[in-house]
């Protein structure tokens, strides 16, 4: 008697004990699938940041590129005007 009732008692123990083991086995499964699904995106957004950071250095450079024409064309006109306007223009007023 004595062990029936210990077995009885020990059974829905038993199956409460199984229960939780099953849906901590299923939480940990639902954890590692978000811990996977987080490292992918975070490799996704350190590639996005990486093309970005290459798209930005190409734009910087072409800027670059474009200022130093831009100064390179202002010399040229500096010289032209200092060369041939300015002692043009002197001589009208001179005259």
């Amino acid at each position: 008697m004595l062990a029936e009732r210990v077995v009885s008692t020990s059974l829905p123990v038993c199956r409460v004990c199984w229960m939780q083991a099953e849906a901590n086995k299923r939480r940990e499964a639902e954890l590692q699938k978000l811990r996977r699904d987080l490292e992918e995106a975070h490799a996704q957004n350190e590639t996005q940041v990486s093309a970005l950071r290459k798209k930005q250095q190409d734009t910087i450079n072409e800027m670059s590129e474009q200022l130093e024409a831009l100064q390179k064309m202002k010399q040229k006109y500096d010289i032209f005007t200092n060369t041939v306007l300015l002692p043009k223009y002197a001589l009208t007023l001179t005259t």
